[in-house]
């Protein structure tokens, strides 16, 4: 198939697992046999502009295309655009015109929750999901600003009926039954959702050798959890903080004993020091779109995880039996979830490493992508306009 991935991609001043995913799966589709490019535009090239704070202001509220560079050209009805990440960097009005199958992927709740998170004040909520956007606009989601709220929340007003990429898309693809539960509550079109996890390479057995301590991987900011968790950080535990944000320093000069900070490493770094520990604790506190590429990466590994409860990564591991959950704001449990995964390391291990090469999997994530396009480009065919 001809397939345009088409993606804004987040500044490089912050690890984005979009922006990852975005560039891995439209190579997973190229190996998988189909004609593919990836047309990108990238915050880091277009924020040099003087004007791209009101450039994409009033792209975004306006739908319309108006940062003076061209958008994807279509080969005929036949050819697909697979729609990862508009936001800043495209409108969405041309969309309407493609005349080909339009398929979007979901990586986050942004269609429906102006910070893309579904997450207030340390907390989640769906208020936007339920009732009216501009509760966004009230509160100030998006970046604790109403003024920066407001293109967004103009943007996005009824977006299950106005939002070419959700009315037009013959599949809309979410990564975790969470996210395919709160679209079909936002108003999307159930017979257009569809349930296709992400994948990672899985390593073909359980990599062996010794593990020890704990790590934590991740931008160090609010919806990661990393404060709350240090906060009831168990005395005589050893905590590796691999990542970079915002809370960086603050956190890392109040860090009980054990705990240390490693700063950012690759994607291929951390994939091979998660194999060295005894578990990934995750205490995210949003529900995610995808689930979480690092939880994904760690379960390949064969590395358990202990998720904080509530969050997407704690659905995965509670129903898989890869790993085990805590209640984010409870010592007790915490120490009860780090005592469970040490005791049971190898077991748990071993079904971490199975969930892995059954979820998550590249050639499933292949195969079941490949026959969305392929209904796609029929139902698209046998229309006449």
């Amino acid at each position: 198939m001809r397939i345009t991935a088409v993606h804004s991609a987040y500044a490089s001043t912050s690890v984005s697992g979009e922006n990852l995913a975005a560039e891995s799966q439209t190579q997973a589709l190229k190996d998988a046999g189909h004609v593919i490019d990836l047309f990108e535009r990238r915050t880091d090239d277009l924020a040099t502009r003087a004007a791209y704070p009101l450039i994409v202001s009033a792209q975004v509220a306006s739908g319309r295309d108006m940062t003076g560079r061209a958008t994807p050209a279509p080969e005929g009805r036949d050819h697909v655009l697979l729609v990862h990440n508009l936001f800043p960097n495209f409108g969405t009005r041309w969309i309407t015109d493609w005349p080909g199958p339009v398929v979007t992927m979901l990586h986050n709740y942004r269609y429906v929750c102006a910070n893309g998170l579904l997450l207030r004040g340390g907390k989640v909520c769906t208020e936007c999901v339920a009732g009216s956007n501009f509760s966004a606009l009230r509160y100030g989601c998006y970046r604790d600003s109403r003024l920066a709220t407001l293109p967004i929340a103009i943007g996005n007003r009824r977006p299950t009926r106005r939002l070419p990429q959700l009315t037009r898309a013959a599949a809309v693809i979410a990564q975790t039954e969470r996210a395919m539960s709160v679209f079909a509550q936002a108003g999307v079109a159930e017979a257009s959702l569809r349930l296709v996890p992400g994948f990672t390479d899985v390593p073909a057995a359980r990599p062996g050798g010794p593990r020890k301590n704990w790590v934590f991987v991740g931008r160090i900011s609010e919806e990661k959890g990393l404060r709350e968790l240090l906060a009831i950080w168990p005395e005589g535990e050893h905590l590796d903080v691999i990542g970079e944000g915002s809370q960086r320093a603050e956190l890392e000069a109040s860090a009980p004993a054990g705990v240390r900070f490693l700063g950012a490493m690759s994607r291929d770094e951390v994939v091979s020091s998660l194999a060295g520990y005894q578990g990934l604790v995750f205490p995210g506190v949003c529900w995610e779109g995808a689930h979480p590429m690092v939880v994904r990466e760690a379960l390949a590994q064969g590395t358990p995880v202990l998720a904080s409860t509530g969050s997407s990564a704690a659905d995965l591991v509670a129903r898989a039996g890869g790993g085990g959950e805590y209640l984010q704001n409870s010592a007790e449990s915490l120490r009860a979830g780090l005592r469970a995964l040490r005791s049971s390391a190898d077991e748990l291990g071993r079904a971490a490493h199975q969930v892995a090469v059954e979820t998550f999997s590249r050639n499933r994530w292949q195969a079941e992508m490949s026959a969305i396009l392929e209904e796609a480009v029929a139902q698209r065919l046998r229309t006449r306009t």
